[in-house]
């Protein structure tokens, strides 16, 4: 019995110790903080972007229907001569069926099979979660970094309802 309890503790060993040291590649992360930025113009802070309301029937029937977009500006000023360009992350809830889109706000009579789409100057959608495309910044004068935004159908039916969604959104510079 007790030879046996010793064969048992050392496969336990042996199974843990190869578990514990197992490794599949190393990650470093780099960067900077640094003191210098542009200042986020209060307009661009706490902003809300009307999307208008849109017809059911606009977005029902396929997934991928899009609304017309409707343009939004981030405005920053004050940027030292040292940065030459700025992007920005959205992050928020991503929409459980497509995670780049931003799922509407959790409040009753929400509408459902919709989600809104970000997408950057050149109408390029963004992705949740992920940097913009650099935007040129310059000194002395107010920056305004373009954006849209819009409803767009993630399934084949889409329920009437409210249709909010927050975001938040991080700037870096280069």
């Amino acid at each position: 019995m007790k030879k046996y309890l010793l064969t048992i503790a050392a496969s336990i060993a042996a199974v843990t110790t190869i578990n514990a040291y197992s490794a599949d590649g190393t990650i470093h992360f780099t960067g900077s903080i640094s003191d210098e930025a542009c200042t986020v113009d209060a307009a661009s802070q706490n902003m809300t972007v009307d999307l208008g309301k849109i017809s059911q029937s606009t977005l029902n029937g396929s997934a991928g229907l899009r609304a017309a977009p409707t343009s939004f500006v981030l405005s920053l000023s004050n940027c030292p001569a040292t940065l030459t360009a700025a992007n920005v992350k959205f992050d928020g809830t991503s929409d459980s069926t497509d995670s780049s889109l931003l799922a509407l706000d959790s409040e009753a009579g929400v509408a459902s099979g919709v989600a809104v789409e970000l997408s950057d100057a050149s109408g390029n959608p963004l992705d949740l979660k992920t940097s913009s495309m650099d935007y040129p910044i310059t000194t002395g004068v107010t920056n305004n970094l373009q954006f849209t935004a819009r409803y767009i159908s993630t399934g084949s039916t889409v329920v009437a309802g409210t249709a909010n969604a927050t975001t938040e959104f991080t700037m870096s510079y280069k």
